[in-house]
């Protein structure tokens, strides 16, 4: 459905970006072009990296993982990037979520806190499909006693091919 308020945004997959400690990420973008620069955005994504060190943002209370995903939203208003990564709480999966955003014109990349959106309307597709397919590779490392081998479900998650490019109105 298109209206004024509502451009045409267009969905990439840009497959999985390598970043420093061993970080991997499906690169995942939305935008009013079709255009997508991946070589600025690996290179935003890891200067962001070296201002806000994930590492410090990480307790001895979880086990994370040095994989998930990350969406560029490319608005009116600036660009976000919204990293989700995996981890454990004991023995239970689970996710974690940080932010950044950038106004246009502005040379400042901030992170973002609570009174911040988590994501836009065109966004939570990409989101729901990601989690769904971390379930997915979640449930095909399960063995039949029940454990899961988190390094055949991190294979299985990186592993996917990208999506096509999807046109939104």
């Amino acid at each position: 459905m298109s209206n004024s308020l509502t451009p045409v945004r267009y969905s990439n997959d840009l497959g999985v970006i390598s970043l420093p400690d061993d970080w991997s990420l499906h690169l995942l973008s939305t935008s009013r072009t079709k255009a997508i620069d991946r070589r600025r955005l690996e290179r935003t994504i890891e200067e962001i990296f070296v201002m806000y060190p994930i590492g410090d943002r990480m307790t001895d209370e979880f086990t994370y993982f040095h994989y998930g995903f990350v969406i560029v939203h490319e608005g009116r208003r600036g660009t976000s990037w919204m990293l989700f990564h995996f981890g454990l709480w004991v023995d239970t999966p689970e996710v974690f979520h940080v932010g950044w955003y950038q106004y246009l014109e502005s040379p400042f990349i901030e992170i973002l806190d609570e009174r911040e959106p988590l994501a836009s309307s065109y966004d939570v597709d990409f989101i729901a499909n990601e989690l769904s397919w971390w379930a997915s590779c979640l449930a095909s490392a399960r063995a039949e006693n029940g454990d899961i081998s988190w390094n055949e479900a991190r294979d299985l998650y990186l592993g996917r091919a990208p999506l096509p490019m999807l046109e939104d109105r």
